[in-house]
């Protein structure tokens, strides 16, 4: 419980908590620095800019405690003075000293030019959300006047973002009264869908890393019994290799016998005579079929029956043919070659001892990582894979339900008490016990065997949602071509010295 609350209150304070940044002077930063922070970090207007630097100190939101701590480093490389902030104790959001704006100039028509820019800047910026409507409501009826209309962030790529950066300049360029509350409003929402589209943001899913945690520990307990099973074949694999050298020239057929080596991997002349009695009786018994089916093909009447049979008596024949090959085969090598054999298929045990689990364990011990990382993605990708975040969420509620459905059929499960026997004597209850129902151990197997399905279920769907979500996440998120080209720079650097 202790440690639960204390990862909960870490959570809050890391990975929730709002953190400020308290700027208390901008001396010796460039212009074009000062734009670049504020316009696409903070999503300021150039007004608010001017505000800012002739109104120090001044405190903006920043963000979680990892967010403020990236943009503290950047900062204060350029050559800010700052300092991270808590909490805002008392002092709001902006000037430490507030401040008056000049009053707006009397009439309706200042800002016209401004608002064109704005207005078009507006269109390329936010496109009105898809609300469903109430299932009562008319296919026909349109959203009320006084409805507020929801918007959504429209801008797919950075020259997106940069066109509508140029054009909310150019409004507030040609503003007659830059500090108009509702030119304002509009210019400040632009900024803001600016620096959200080229910005990254977390958007991984909790209960997914969750889902992928359970089948990480599920794995990791399966695996743990192929270890005892590697060890033994790697031990196999080193007796092999400790073979004294002898003989194993054999003379004779060994007949058809079943194989008497216990421990085939004890030494050569084992080994060898394992595999030669294996190969010959597979060639006798091959043979024995063969015979067998061409017996009935002569005897049966019917035409398709009997083609039949004489092709599986056709097949058999090869097969005993091939076994009969490889028996010389065997029966041809010399020491050094019957070793190399034995060390080739101990070695496919260790392979086939680690199983498909443990490759499985490992492949979801890098994903996790590697979905962590395709998760810090840009605003402009998260807008342009949206429909594709959509259909990943709804494939892993709707696996997630099937299995919580899958674990509800266990509670559904009756258990049928032990019988109470009663024996009488002399019309009198001489005594009463229990006998075990043995459907108990019956109900019992169910509800497991349910449990397993939903936890195999859910474990399927969080590593394919998982491994899907990477794949889109690293793809839109990198470029590639540059960071590959880079590897090659500076491998061939490294190669040239």
């Amino acid at each position: 419980m202790l440690i639960t609350l204390s990862l909960a209150i870490l959570a809050y304070f890391f990975l929730y908590k709002s953190y400020y940044i308290r700027f208390n002077s901008v001396e010796g930063v460039s212009e074009e620095s000062l734009i670049k922070v504020f316009k696409y970090e903070f999503g300021l207007s150039l007004a608010q800019i001017k505000e800012l630097t002739a109104h120090m100190p001044y405190v903006l939101k920043a963000g979680t405690f990892f967010e403020t701590r990236s943009l503290m480093k950047q900062l204060a490389a350029m050559g800010f003075q700052c300092e991270r902030v808590r909490a805002l104790k008392g002092v709001e959001e902006g000037p430490v000293t507030p401040i008056e704006p000049p009053a707006a100039p009397v009439g309706d028509n200042f800002n016209t030019e401004a608002w064109k820019y704005a207005d078009e800047a507006f269109s390329f910026a936010l496109r009105p959300v898809d609300i469903k409507k109430d299932k009562k409501a008319k296919e026909e009826e349109a959203v009320k006047e006084d409805e507020t209309q929801m918007m959504e962030y429209a801008m797919t790529s950075p020259e997106e973002a940069m066109r509508v950066d140029a054009l909310i300049d150019q409004a507030e360029a040609a503003a007659d009264a830059p500090y108009d509350e509702a030119f304002r409003d509009r210019i400040s929402t632009l900024r803001k869908a600016v620096s959200w589209t080229l910005k990254r943001h977390w958007t991984h899913s909790w209960i997914l890393i969750v889902g992928v945690l359970v089948t990480l520990f599920v794995l990791f307990v399966r695996s743990l019994s192929t270890r005892t099973n590697v060890r033994e074949a790697k031990e196999v694999v080193a007796k092999v290799k400790k073979w004294e050298r002898c003989d194993t020239t054999f003379a004779e057929y060994p007949g058809e016998r079943h194989v008497s080596v216990a421990a085939p991997f004890d030494n050569a002349v084992d080994y060898k005579m394992h595999h030669l009695c294996k190969s010959y009786n597979n060639h006798l018994r091959s043979k024995s079929i063969a015979e067998r089916k061409a017996k009935e093909a002569k005897e049966t009447t019917s035409r398709s029956e009997r083609k039949e049979l004489l092709e599986e008596a056709k097949e058999h024949e090869r097969d005993a043919k091939e076994y009969l090959k490889e028996y010389k085969k065997w029966n041809k090598m010399n020491f050094r070659q019957v070793r190399a054999a034995a060390i080739e298929e101990a070695e496919h045990w260790v392979d086939h001892a680690r199983s498909i689990v443990t490759y499985l364990f490992i492949y979801v011990l890098i994903l996790m990582p590697l979905y962590v990382m395709a998760s810090h993605q840009y605003g402009y990708v998260i807008t342009k894979t949206k429909e594709s975040a959509k259909m990943l969420n709804e494939l892993r509620n709707l696996g997630y339900e099937l299995a919580l459905s899958v674990l509800g059929l266990a509670l559904m499960v009756k258990f049928a008490p032990d019988y109470v026997v009663t024996e009488y004597r002399n019309g009198r209850v001489d005594r009463k016990y229990e006998e075990m129902n043995e459907e108990n151990y019956f109900n019992w197997g169910k509800v497991m065997a349910i449990v397993v399905v939903a936890f195999i279920i859910m474990c399927v769907v969080s590593v394919v949602v998982m491994t899907i979500s990477t794949i889109i996440g690293l793809y839109h998120n990198y470029d590639w071509k540059q960071i590959i080209g880079t590897m090659k720079a500076k491998v061939e650097q490294v190669q040239a010295k």
